[in-house]
């Protein structure tokens, strides 16, 4: 998977080609050669960059605590924990705002979509109801999407001064 920086002058990727899969990034104009960013022994996916393109929320599959949610500061090159339990919890989407992250996380016995404070601390809130993964923001700041099932759910949302949202509604339904 890759992924366009905010201002669309880098491309963020993962490759294999130094060991593990790492994240890399280079020029999108394809002046520069790849830089490896992320050096750990597990795999490493990158999920979502913040607004301002100074962080990569990234997944980290790690056999002890299966699959947890990362950021890599751009400008030091450090990386830390964001949701790391002994759960899986993926698909890392850092708000238009920049002050949360949606992720889905299976620790209830199935995957649902939660909400926390970005880059933390803080609790965190469940907007799936009957099941949720792959979340997305509308650019506005003013829904969440995501997948329960083969529906594809909006929940309003209000961030600011606060996190809170609404009921989701199903806005249709996909087949495959």
């Amino acid at each position: 998977a890759s992924m366009w920086s905010p201002d669309g002058a880098r491309l963020a990727f993962q490759s294999g080609q130094a060991g593990p899969q790492n994240i890399f990034w280079q020029p999108s104009d394809g002046s520069g050669a790849a830089e490896r960013l992320t050096t750990g022994r597990f795999i490493d996916a990158a999920s979502s960059w913040s607004p301002d393109g100074q962080t990569i929320a990234f997944i980290q599959v790690d056999p002890a605590t299966k699959w947890d949610i990362w950021a890599l500061t751009l400008p030091d090159r450090k990386v830390r924990p964001l949701v790391k339990t002994r759960y899986n919890e993926t698909a890392p989407r850092i708000s238009p705002d920049g002050r949360w992250l949606a992720f889905a996380s299976d620790e209830s016995g199935r995957w649902e979509v939660y909400v926390q404070p970005f880059p933390g601390p803080g609790g965190k809130w469940q907007v799936s109801t009957e099941g949720g993964t792959e979340p997305v923001w509308n650019p506005t700041g003013r829904e969440l999407f995501f997948r329960t099932g083969h529906r594809l759910m909006a929940s309003a949302v209000t961030l600011n001064p606060g996190f809170s949202a609404r009921k989701p509604e199903a806005l249709f339904e996909t087949w495959h």
